[in-house]
């Protein structure tokens, strides 16, 4: 069963990205691997574990090792734990420590700053039968803040494995792209995924949301209307009781804005 993530560690978690992940730019590290280094790091990922791995990982990708080699490696590292990040607690906010970053953590990382040739081997993942590496591409593709990869986080709404959709939703509320928000209504009719779509809806902020978000008042579920009442207050700047005549008075008095 999927544990609740916190979509505020996610925003933190892409600060990380954008401000405190970048690869050492000195000539050894710089320099291109030789094929004993490369075997080296490779047997020494295989073998073994923890911070040596990490450290491993780090310098085969930062020395810009064969990517035909290094991509499906890092890919495979990435796989061997669901949603590297959701899990991920003890990772610092303020740097990467590599007593504290794990392996698959490190290879996220190394394939967001690999960028397009990680990408289209990750993409390549959505064709294979196992959720959890359909799920993980998708995170990477959204670090990766690229919106020629929008539409395949979009699809992953479509996906016939729960895992998949619910990272879809929420990744696509990181994003804030207003091309989702249409997709995101939609699936506002899967109850797998209904919670974050609601969410991911309120932090894009398209009014095109408000109507749907209002209906969903009609349901008799007290917590998923709290959540649409918290969705309708950041989209709207109104804090209302999650009353769904109450929010159909306001949406009538006020059609000419947010639309009937």
């Amino acid at each position: 069963m999927i544990k609740k993530s916190n979509l505020f560690f996610l925003s933190i978690f892409f600060l990380i990205i954008s401000y405190h992940f970048s690869f050492s730019q000195d000539s050894n590290e710089s320099s291109a691997l030789s094929d004993d280094s490369l075997t080296f790091l490779i047997d020494k990922i295989e073998s073994t574990n923890g911070q040596s791995r990490s450290e491993a990982v780090y310098e085969l990708a930062s020395r810009g090792g064969p990517i035909e080699v290094i991509v499906p490696l890092l890919t495979d590292i990435l796989n061997e734990a669901d949603y590297f990040w959701f899990y991920s607690s003890e990772l610092s906010y303020s740097n990467l420590d590599m007593e504290a970053i794990r392996p698959n953590e490190m290879a996220g990382l190394s394939l967001v700053k690999i960028g397009k040739p990680a990408a289209e081997y990750l993409i390549s993942q959505f064709l294979g039968d196992e959720p959890q590496n359909r799920a993980n591409a998708l995170i990477v593709l959204a670090m990766m803040r690229d919106d020629a990869y929008l539409d395949h986080i979009i699809n992953g709404l479509r996906d016939s494995d729960k895992r998949v959709r619910v990272n879809a939703a929420r990744l696509l509320g990181e994003l804030r792209h207003n091309r989702s928000v249409v997709p995101l209504i939609l699936a506002l009719d899967d109850k797998a995924v209904r919670v974050d779509a609601i969410k991911s809806l309120g932090l894009i902020g398209d009014f095109q949301a408000v109507k749907p978000l209002i209906d969903l008042l009609k349901l008799k579920d007290e917590t998923l209307k709290d959540h649409v009442a918290a969705a309708l207050e950041a989209l709207t700047g109104q804090k209302l009781p999650a009353d769904y005549r109450v929010w159909q008075s306001w949406q009538t008095e006020n059609s000419i804005k947010y639309g009937r």
